[in-house]
């Protein structure tokens, strides 16, 4: 489900919804999706910090904006 034009790697996110399906991937953006190739997220288990990988380091950010409520803006 990748839009052409995106790099090889980026960082989508998908929700389990509450009869137990997926949402679509959402693409991160480009706040955290760069030119380069991010793999390996991963977010810590108190749900404050998203870790991923971008040419040979790894970042973090806060994870605030993976928030389930925010789901509904991504499908009006």
């Amino acid at each position: 489900a990748r839009k052409s034009g995106k790099r090889d790697k980026d960082l989508f996110i998908i929700y389990k919804l509450t009869d137990g399906t997926w949402s679509l991937p959402i693409d991160i953006g480009d706040k955290i999706n760069s030119n380069s190739n991010e793999t390996s997220p991963f977010v810590t288990p108190d749900n404050k910090y998203l870790f991923f990988g971008r040419k040979y380091d790894f970042y973090w950010v806060k994870a605030d904006f993976i928030d389930q409520s925010k789901l509904k803006d991504y499908f009006k």
